[in-house]
């Protein structure tokens, strides 16, 4: 101990008095490893918070959860959030108006992400790219995608009639969602932490949410991400779709959160 604290600090410890000596480093020892901890912490917090749910950071840093924010290859499912005639909102409001009603709309999304354990790639000015299963691994994040995807539709139709009654002409929420295998790390360089995925998953759940307007939908999910999720839902096919970027037909699914669950035939 005495030569780990003089590598560590340069501190000389006799080694003539053991008693003294091992109470003494293991006193100096244990405020460096507390001094690491909070530095960790720190770096979790002001780096990862505005990604993480706070729960999950605090996993982290106790250690009670892996993660790698090297880059590698992962099973991931990606939702990707989209809100109809954006453009008009912005130019119909004032910008103190518009502030308002936008962070009221995106608090509530972001909460029920953090709900579910996502991490939040990007925020695209009208919607967000959300990774589930990834930089702490999940193994129920299919799951976990589609019922977050139920809540926000929820949540989003009732922010939308809520936002009409102040005679503010507001959008459909719609979101893509896919699973896959997707290249995922800090990108972008040494001097700023980017950490998001790239990969045909990316590209499917962009296109499965663009795709929503095609079908009358509001969330559209992959083959991929219903033959990985275990929990009983209603779900109801689309058929199989050609997407742009994408080298072959993907069936997809929707899940009705209402009564527009008539309007499709369930999938047994």
């Amino acid at each position: 101990m005495s030569f780990e604290l003089y590598q560590r600090v340069a501190l000389m410890v006799p080694m003539t008095a053991p008693a003294i000596s091992f109470a003494f480093g293991f006193f100096i020892l244990s405020r460096l490893a507390a001094a690491d901890l909070q530095n960790q912490r720190a770096f979790y917090s002001s780096t990862l918070e505005r990604y993480l749910a706070p729960q999950v950071i605090d996993r982290m840093v106790d250690g009670r959860e892996e993660v790698k924010i090297g880059a590698e290859e992962r099973e991931i499912t990606v939702m990707i959030t989209d809100l109809e005639n954006f453009s008009n909102l912005v130019a119909s409001l004032d910008l103190e108006t518009f502030e308002g009603v936008i962070n009221e709309y995106f608090d509530g999304i972001i909460d029920l992400l953090w709900k579910h354990e996502a991490m939040i790639d990007k925020m695209t000015g009208d919607g967000i790219i959300a990774i589930f299963g990834a930089p702490v691994p999940s193994e129920d994040h299919a799951d976990r995608a589609i019922a977050c995807a139920r809540e926000i539709d929820t949540y989003a139709l009732a922010i939308r009639q809520k936002m009409i009654a102040r005679g503010i002409t507001f959008g459909y929420t719609r979101m893509g969602l896919s699973s896959g295998i997707g290249l995922v790390g800090n990108f972008g360089g040494e001097r700023r932490f980017n950490y998001t995925a790239y990969g045909e998953v990316v590209v499917v759940a962009a296109r499965l949410e663009a795709a929503n307007k095609t079908f009358s939908t509001r969330i559209l999910f992959s083959g991929d991400t219903l033959r990985l999720a275990k929990r009983d839902i209603p779900v109801v096919s689309v058929g199989e779709i050609d997407l742009k970027g994408v080298p072959h037909p993907i069936p997809a699914y929707t899940t009705p959160t209402d009564d527009t669950a008539d309007a499709w035939n369930t999938v047994a």
